[in-house]
């Protein structure tokens, strides 16, 4: 005979039966009082619930706040940046591909650590300890799409040129735009005026 043969069944606590008269104790309203929100059906009171009196977590005092505008950076240093070879322009992408960094955060290269490779860091935000320690090793860093404001004054001259080049192709098209209007409007001048030469000999002509 097999172990499950022998198991007998555990009988547990018999579920009460209610509303079977009043006999059983538990007849009329069931165990659940006259009136009021607990005998109705489809109750739902939360576990937070207090009875109206002011709830603990509005008690508690409350300190500090959550900057919704703040930035979490993934942190490197530039010891970091050794397992790199010498020349590497080192951008989100690269950081991201050699297991550096996790995608879609933000990343800032700090400057703990001695840089021996000459790398050029393109795009990522960099502390001045940082910056230096890849200048001396003959890096540089680049910075797209930086605003006028931060610009250096070399670079300020660089984006004001390229600013005006900008400006003057929009002022060109819009020339050029203008242009073709004219013309256009002086082909229809000429179709309507053939329109009403015409007209005018026809009417000559039954006359």
């Amino acid at each position: 005979m097999g172990v499950l043969d022998n198991l007998k069944k555990i009988r547990g606590k018999e579920k009460k039966r209610r509303g079977r008269g009043t006999s059983s104790g538990v007849g009329g309203t069931s165990g659940r009082g006259h009136k009021g929100e607990r005998s109705r059906s489809g109750k739902k009171i939360s576990p937070w619930f207090e009875g109206g009196q002011t709830p603990l977590y509005r008690r508690l005092p409350k300190r500090g706040f959550r900057n919704p505008s703040s930035v979490e950076y993934q942190i490197l240093n530039v010891g970091d940046l050794n397992k790199l070879e010498d020349g590497t322009v080192v951008n989100k992408v690269l950081l991201y591909e050699k297991g550096f960094v996790k995608r879609n955060k933000a990343i800032k290269i700090l400057g703990n650590g001695e840089l021996t490779k000459k790398l050029t860091i393109e795009d990522i935000k960099v502390s001045k300890s940082a910056k230096d320690k890849v200048e001396a090793r003959g890096g540089s860093v680049v910075v797209i799409g930086k605003k006028l404001e931060e610009a250096k004054p070399e670079e300020t001259e660089e984006i004001k040129g390229s600013e005006n080049n900008i400006k003057k192709e929009e002022t060109d098209e819009e020339g050029e735009i203008k242009e073709e209007d004219a013309q256009v409007e002086e082909k229809e001048e000429v179709i309507m005026e053939e329109k009403v030469e015409k007209e005018v000999e026809k009417d000559s002509g039954e006359e």
